[in-house]
This record gives structure tokens, C-alpha cells and sequence, in this order.
């Protein structure tokens, strides 16, 4: 029998907190840290997450330092090649997704695609609500010409914030490690949490990736097959 084994997460989502969670600029600086650093793990595996928005945020013990990003269901493999489970069309949420995931920019989607979705969760969380960025593919389009309004978030986090919702993403940070260097270089802390510290000391020298790919390879085959077997009945 194959199955996946995941973590109980006993908290809170946090899209249901937006209109009633009170937070500092410490606090918006802290949950950027902690998502980051998350996303910056999942990107060194080559995983883009590509759906980063509120509700796939939860908040255990609805702490936002304790903050932990759920459903990989539509993250795209770099290492896969062009292909993915929703192929090459639009993926994720209309009003958290990067101008390339609408087919902008030719449609290069990497790190950079959910930096500029944690950068809008994070804006949500200063404004307490979602951040408008279309109802409708034609006004999704257009919102994304520019910045959105950042007067909403704090002044010391104004900065970063422009710099990772910059429409192009030439002109954006390309990675979680440059987030965490401006916040670094802002003076909130290095840039890391006590945890991921830690994590980050410890952590052995990098492997080569064939491993981890074979790996992959192998967690697939065993759940399509897995599925077509349950799908089969007794027979």
C-alpha cells in the first residue's frame, strides 16, 4: 500500500485571519522571514510552489512566527522539464499569482514567480483584507502592469515590497536568499529565525541532485501505480 505521511498542523488558516489579525511591522517582517525561508527550502529541491496565498498559509496555534505553507498540489518540477500536473496553462489563485503565470513575460515561472506571491500575502496581511488584483483575467492583466499600492504596509517594509512586485521578472528578486538579504540589510534580525539558524549551521554539504530526481521518479511511478490499483478493485 502506498500513502504519503504528513504533519498535523493544529492551527488556524490564514486567510480567515485577515480582517481581524492585529500585527506590527515586526510581526509582517517575521512572517516574511518564516515563509521565505520555507519557500527558499522547497526552491533548493527545485520545487516552485506557484500557489502562495492566504489559505495555503496556516498559522499553528495561530502564531505568525509559527507560521507553515501547505498544498504543493500544483508545484512545478525544474527539474521535470516543461511539463507539469496542469501543463503549461494558468495555475493558482487569480488574485495571488506573478504576471507570468498568466502567459506575461514568456511565461517564465521559477523562484522569482513565488516571491511575488509572498510578497502580495504579505501585503494582504498589512491591509487586512486581499490585495485587488482583478476579479477577471482581462482586469488580472491589467493590475499587474504596475506596483500595487503599498501605502497599506509599513514604511521600513515599503522597500522590499516594490522590489519583489515588480511586474517583470527580470526586474524582481530572484530568489528567497535575496528577500532575506534585504530584510537582513532593513535590521529586522539576519534574516533567518533562531530555527532555521540552527537548521542552516547543521545542515551537511549539498549532494548531487541524480539521488533526489531517481527519487522522485520512483514516489511517482509508485503513486500512479498505487492509484491504478486502487481504481482497479479486486481484480
Amino acid at each position: 500500500v502506498t500513502y504519503i505521511v504528513t504533519e498535523f498542523v493544529d492551527g488556524v488558516n490564514l486567510s480567515d485571519q485577515l480582517k481581524t489579525l492585529e500585527t506590527t511591522a515586526e510581526d509582517q517582517f517575521t512572517l516574511l522571514t518564516r515563509l521565505a525561508s520555507a519557500l527558499g527550502a522547497a526552491h533548493e529541491l527545485d520545487a516552485v510552489h506557484r500557489d502562495i496565498s492566504p489559505d495555503n498559509v496556516l498559522l499553528e496555534g495561530g502564531r505568525l512566527k509559527d507560521a507553515k505553507i501547505i498544498d504543493f498540489g500544483i508545484a512545478k518540477d525544474l527539474d521535470a522539464g516543461a511539463k507539469t500536473i496542469v501543463g503549461e496553462g494558468f495555475a493558482g489563485k487569480l488574485g495571488y499569482v506573478a504576471p507570468e503565470q498568466l502567459g506575461s513575460y514568456g511565461r517564465s515561472v521559477g523562484p522569482w514567480t513565488d516571491v511575488y506571491s509572498l510578497a502580495l500575502v504579505i501585503l494582504a496581511v498589512a491591509q487586512k483584507k486581499d490585495v485587488d488584483m482583478g476579479g477577471s483575467l482581462a482586469d488580472a492583466f491589467d493590475k499587474r502592469k504596475d506596483v500595487p499600492d503599498l501605502s497599506a504596509a509599513p514604511e521600513e517594509l515599503r522597500p522590499i515590497l516594490a522590489k519583489v512586485l515588480q511586474p517583470d521578472p527580470a526586474n524582481r528578486l530572484r530568489s528567497m536568499d535575496e528577500v532575506l538579504r534585504e530584510i537582513a540589510t532593513a535590521g529586522h534580525g539576519d534574516g533567518y529565525d533562531q530555527a532555521t539558524r540552527l537548521q542552516l549551521e547543521q545542515a551537511p554539504p549539498p549532494k548531487s541532485k541524480v539521488p533526489l530526481i531517481a527519487g522522485r521518479a520512483v514516489a511517482l511511478i509508485a503513486a500512479v501505480a498505487g492509484g491504478w490499483y486502487f481504481t482497479r478493485g479486486p481484480s
